[in-house]
């Protein structure tokens, strides 16, 4: 109720382009069928640059079935773009980090918050052509709580020792210019200090 009597106001420097069932309706008229070519995205990204970030909550983890060049478009376009965040999944699915996964977690990982109360085995991650030509990665994996709804985000989720950060923490550390950030909180009205983390 809460909610409703004392609405948030909505930030006018933040924009939603969603992939709704209207979107996938027109371009299947124009006889291009859902999961899009990547090469669709290009002129989007273009049209976005100079946005301070994108976030693209797309798992582009598989080569494209319109072949090698979709593939080549789509990272060209993301790395001219240059502002581009792409998500990873961690997942018990797996039961280990392969090795380029491993190389991945490692590159994205962040130092200084001992906090990460979520821990994955392994993790699923873009296209090495992909991850490369990102502005940054982080994890979009999260458990709702025990009724079933999400009420919270974690900062911080740890796989084999490393602690990954969620999608938005690298924006953050982007588009602030800061090399570490503190974290605290405020209950109470009173205000604590928990850690400053080192951004990857």
């Amino acid at each position: 109720m809460s909610r409703n009597l004392n609405p948030r106001k909505v930030s006018d420097r933040i924009m939603i382009v969603a992939i709704d069932q209207k979107s996938i309706s027109a371009l299947a008229d124009q006889d291009i069928p859902w999961p899009w070519p990547r090469q669709v995205y290009a002129p989007l990204l273009e049209y976005l640059s100079e946005a301070d970030a994108v976030f693209m909550d797309i798992l582009f983890t598989e080569d494209s079935p319109y072949g090698v060049d979709d593939d080549k478009v789509f990272a060209e376009a993301m790395r001219k773009n240059g502002n581009v965040y792409l998500p990873v999944f961690l997942t018990d699915a797996r039961d280990e980090l392969g090795r380029a996964e491993g190389e991945l977690a490692q590159r994205i990982s962040i130092h200084g918050l001992d906090a990460a109360a979520d821990s994955y085995r392994s993790l699923i991650a873009p296209l090495g052509q992909f991850s490369t030509v990102s502005a940054g990665l982080g994890n979009v994996m999260i458990k709702p709580d025990g009724d079933g709804i999400y009420r919270r985000v974690p900062l911080v989720f740890r796989t084999n020792g490393l602690d990954i950060p969620t999608l938005s923490f690298p924006v953050l550390s982007t588009i602030s210019g800061l090399s570490s950030v503190t974290v605290s909180c405020t209950t109470a009205g009173r205000k604590y200090l928990l850690q400053t983390v080192h951004c990857c």
